[in-house]
């Protein structure tokens, strides 16, 4: 039950989110920042070497988003 709560909080939040502009537009900003990231060998080693001496860990970037679908609960 602890992941159906997790995944109905989650879905709460985004939505919450989503009535809040500034929040929203930060949400777009970085799903449109994302690709070019991901389709750029240049910008991803420009990042790596921008990560590096900040002590960040260079991981790879994700957007996680939660489709109603993606988690079965039980009602």
């Amino acid at each position: 039950h602890s992941i159906c709560i997790a995944h109905k909080l989650n879905l709460i939040v985004k939505k919450s989110c989503d009535q809040i502009p500034e929040l929203s537009s930060i949400r777009h900003k970085s799903r449109q920042i994302m690709p070019f990231f991901r389709s750029s060998s240049t910008a991803k080693e420009k990042l790596t070497q921008v990560q590096q001496p900040m002590g960040r860990p260079t991981l790879a970037l994700q957007f996680l988003c939660t489709p109603a679908s993606s988690v079965p609960c039980e009602r």
